[in-house]
């Protein structure tokens, strides 16, 4: 299940490199391929292993790492939904992506870390698949985005890469970030 988790990776960094450079309509589907995926590695390997935690703190946990699982998906599946619906390339700077520039990479970590204390996930998954959420960031926001999506330039300079700021905690409070491009 590690090297189907390793796969899904391949998958969405594919589908970037396909938005910057290939430009294949058929490699369009790779991030939802990763996607799926990446979720069926998770399932996987959470079954199976010793839970670290007593029964009442994998309860806890649980929920939480569901509330981060949810919020994963909700951003990072919303705005490529969002974006593909349309051939026009603008940057999405409503909702959690008013917080920072990969909300996505925000609620990853803290998943891994709840489903290692819910149900045993393995560490080294946690930390191999965090370290790789983190890189594929990192490539998206210095390489892809700046070439590939309008007034991308202009919100990074608004917006942080990762830790939410005051400034981007209250521009996420606000009502009127909801569906907002550059």
């Amino acid at each position: 299940m590690l090297y189907l988790g390793f796969a899904a990776f391949a998958l969405l960094f594919l589908g970037d490199w396909n938005d910057w450079r290939l430009k294949k309509n058929w490699l369009r589907h790779c991030f939802f391929m990763g996607v799926a995926l990446f979720v069926i590695s998770t399932v996987g390997l959470c079954i199976g292993h010793k839970p670290v935690m007593p029964a009442i703190f994998r309860i806890l946990f649980g929920i939480l790492a569901l509330i981060f699982g949810a919020l994963t998906l909700y951003t990072v599946l919303s705005v490529a939904w969002k974006t593909n619906k349309n051939d026009e390339k603008k940057v999405y700077t409503g909702e959690f992506y008013a917080l920072c520039r990969h909300p996505g990479i925000l609620y990853f970590i803290p998943l891994y870390l709840c489903l290692w204390l819910t149900c045993g996930f393995p560490v080294y998954a946690a930390v191999a698949f965090s370290a790789l959420d983190l890189l594929l960031g990192v490539f998206e926001d210095k390489v892809v985005f700046p070439a590939f999506l309008d007034g991308y330039d202009q919100y990074k300079s608004e917006v942080p890469f990762l830790i939410p700021t005051r400034s981007s905690f209250q521009r996420f409070l606000c009502n009127k970030c909801k569906d907002e491009t550059l």
